[in-house]
Formats: C-alpha cells, sequence, structure tokens
C-alpha cells in the first residue's frame, strides 16, 4: 500500500515531468516557426533514454534535454547576431 508520502512524490514528479514536458513542446514550437534552420537539425539531438528499449524517460533525462535546446537557442541566436554585426560592419566600410 502506497503511504500519503509516497503519493505526494508521486504526483510531484508527475507535475514537474508535464511542466518540463510543456517548456519542451514550446521551446520546439519556437524553434519551428522562428528558427527553421535550427528546428532541421533537431534530428541530430535526440532525447537520450536511461538506455534501455523499455526504459522511462526520467525527469533528468527531461531536464537535460530542454538545457540543450535551450543552449542550441542560444548559441545559434548568439552567432548570428554576430554573423550579423560583421556583415553590417563589412557593408559600412
Amino acid at each position: 500500500m502506497k503511504t500519503e508520502k509516497t503519493l505526494a512524490t508521486e504526483v510531484a514528479d508527475t507535475e514537474k515531468e508535464h511542466q518540463l514536458t510543456q517548456e519542451i513542446i514550446q521551446i520546439t514550437a519556437e524553434l519551428k516557426t522562428s528558427f527553421p534552420e535550427l528546428y532541421r537539425d533537431m534530428d541530430e539531438t535526440p532525447l537520450p533514454v536511461g538506455g534501455l528499449p523499455e526504459s522511462k524517460v526520467s525527469i533528468p533525462d527531461l531536464e537535460n534535454y530542454l538545457n540543450t535546446l535551450k543552449k542550441q537557442l542560444q548559441n545559434h541566436i548568439k552567432t548570428h547576431e554576430q554573423k550579423d554585426l560583421n556583415h553590417s560592419l563589412r557593408s559600412a566600410t
């Protein structure tokens, strides 16, 4: 029989999974609409799962994947801003 603490932990984990999943969906949608060139490369960033085919996606798996997506987006924006700046500077001279 599950204790109240166990049930509370399961509910909290489910809520955390939902929150992370929603953030992943949101950033993926943003990538698809605003950065299609980066979205196309997402196949190269698979969500790593435990190692066994029957492994469940864990909260740390979701957190790591979300952080990877955020870093890729930040790097993409930073790289393209630098390219745009360099292009503007060359055009001005």
